[in-house]
Parts: C-alpha cells; structure tokens; sequence
C-alpha cells in the first residue's frame, strides 16, 4: 500500500548517498511496482532513471523538488505525462535563470499535468482548491510537531495528505556518508555543519512495512501514493533529436540567419578575406544545414552571448572545436585554418 513519491539521488549534489542504480535496486527489493525519482530543482539523472526503472520492470515517475530561493518553502512536483515533463523542465529552467522567481506565483500557473506536494502551509494556501494538491507528511521523530500542525491544517482545510520519506539515504548506514556530503556542501566538518542543514537517519528507502508502522492509523495518506503513482505515465521520446527551437527574423530560415551571422563573425575574424576562408565556410555550413544542425548552432551562440553578458568564463570543447563556424560564430578563439583543423570530427 505505498509507492516512495519523494527520492534524492546523488544528482542532488551532496545531498543523497542514492545512486540511480541504488534507487532502483531498492524499489525492485521491496516489490513495488513504480518509483520516483526528485531531485532538488533539476532533472539531471531522469533519463538514466527511466531506462533503469523501465529494464527492472519498474513504472518510473518523473519529478522534481522546486525550493524558494527568497524563503525555506518547496514542493515537490510530480509529472503525469510528456507534457507535464515538459512543463517542469522549462520551470526548473525559469527556476534557474529567473532574478524574481518566486514559488507560489509560479505554482498557481501550471496546469494540470503536474501534481504538487508540499509540506509548506503557506504555499497550501496559496495554492488551496486547485485539483491534484496534496500536504505532504514526511513523518520522522523531529518532524513530529510539524506533521502534527500540517494534519490539522490539511483536515481543516479539506487538503487530501499523502506520506512520503524524503528519502536521501539507502539505508540507514549510509548516514555518516551522508554528513560528510553535506560538511562538504556546507564548508564545514562533521562536527561544525549546521544540524538544520541535514535530514535525520529516517530519511532511508523505507520499506512499505516499515512506512505502515510509523503511519498506523493513517491509512489514507499511504494509498494517496498509489492513487498518484497511477496518474503519473510519462513516456520520454528517447532515441530522437530534438533541438531547442530558435526564434528567427521574418522571412528567413535557421540555415540563412546562420549564414547571415556566421559571416559577419568571419569578416571579423579574418582580414582580409580569402577565397579558401569563404570555401571553408560554405563547406562547414551546408554539411551543418543536412545534417539538420542550424537551429542548434543559433541557439548555442545565443547561450554564449548571454553569458558573456553576465560575464561568466566558458570555452568550446567537443567535435566542433575544428569548425570555422564556431570559430567565427565566437563559440571557440582557436582558428582551425591556421592549425590545420579538421571539420569532418563533427
């Protein structure tokens, strides 16, 4: 009677002791028959999840915890389909990026797609009489009091609970790994790293028994799990590209706008002009426009302007180091034609 909805592998970053393989290992041992992972604001490690859980015969659920950068509140949110995915990974993004960002505004927006728990009164307030909300009980002896207070606000309010373990650990005897991670994290030691700042021991892959005896009498937020386990039916269409797209001038297409822009680089970069420069160039572009890469080079110049707006430090790496294009584009400063680079690496 219970499904583990809230999981942290080690892709939140010295904050699990979980390995993908671990999670999965764990939830088949335990004969459940689907698994979520939850990462803090990310989606790292969905991929390797859901080809891990799918080869183990497990229904893999996709989400991600979303923390409030200006307060402690967070919730965690939980996609029903591709399209729910898809609305997570763009407020993950907006989520990273955005200087304003705050949760509960951006929490009254999504649709429908997402399930939405958390823990936060406030943020079950602002949020109160939207479909598919759930207060979520992480029930471990220093959460006592706030379980308590969170029951009664839920009950009072007709929010619908669900048990959870905001599982960061394996087992149990992971917990010294576990505070070494997050001294780490901290700048601390062991012994200096602020108690706040860690779960406690409970925080394991509990199995359903064990879950049963710290909700009994509770029966209702253990099946809220797998009344939420079976609305969640992601299928990620591996196997495919699929380029970001790129807004364009009117009128023209992502292979002349790449012309256009990739050109006015090359006249800055090369001085004078020559025939063998230009040759190279119309030679790189026109395998990059069959190959269906055009978008994606717009996108990956637009990326490194912004960054270099915000004054972060960056350098290309990869197949397409060799290219003029990147080269005059500005990805790259290492001028393939002077070094005898090959563009055919790409």
């Amino acid at each position: 009677m219970f499904v583990h909805l809230h999981n942290h592998s080690n892709f939140s970053f010295l904050d699990s002791t979980i390995t993908v393989e671990q999670l999965v290992e764990c939830a088949s041992q335990e004969r459940m028959t689907s698994v979520a992972l939850t990462d803090t604001n990310g989606l790292y490690a969905a991929v390797a999840f859901y080809k891990k859980a799918r080869e183990a015969g497990l229904k893999p659920i996709l989400g991600a915890e979303l923390t409030d950068p200006k307060s402690t509140d967070r919730a965690l949110l939980l996609a029903k389909s591709y399209r729910g995915y898809t609305e997570l990974s763009a407020l993950i993004t907006r989520r990273h990026l955005a200087e304003d960002f705050d949760l509960a505004t951006e929490l009254q927006h999504t649709s429908t797609e997402l399930i939405i728990l958390t823990d936060s009164t406030a943020l079950l307030t602002a949020l109160r009489g939207r479909a598919d909300l759930y207060a979520e009980l992480i029930l471990t002896p220093p959460r006592r009091s706030l379980c308590r207070r969170l029951y009664d606000f839920a009950c009072q309010h007709q929010i619908p609970l669900v048990a959870t373990n905001d599982v960061h650990l394996a087992s149990p005897a992971d917990y010294d790994t576990y505070r070494i991670l997050r001294a780490a994290a901290e700048r601390a030691t062991i012994h200096t790293v602020d108690p706040a700042r860690l779960v406690s021991p409970e925080h394991f892959f509990a199995s359903p028994r064990e879950m049963a005896r710290r909700f009994r009498g509770l029966t209702a937020p253990l099946r809220a799990t797998l009344e939420i386990a079976e609305q969640c039916n992601v299928a990620l269409p591996l196997g495919t590209w699929k380029f970001p797209p790129c807004a364009l001038p009117q009128g023209e297409t992502s292979f002349s706008a790449l012309w256009k822009v990739t050109f006015d680089g090359l006249k800055a970069r090369y001085q004078p002009l020559t025939q063998e420069v230009i040759n190279r160039l119309k030679h790189e572009l026109e395998i990059i426009e069959r190959l269906g890469c055009c978008e994606y080079f717009l996108v990956v110049h637009r990326i490194v302007e912004e960054a270099r707006r915000r004054g972060f430090f960056l350098v290309g790496r990869g197949s397409a180091v060799n290219s003029i294009v990147s080269y005059s584009l500005g990805l790259t400063h290492v001028d393939p034609l002077r070094y005898n680079l090959y563009f055919e690496r790409f």
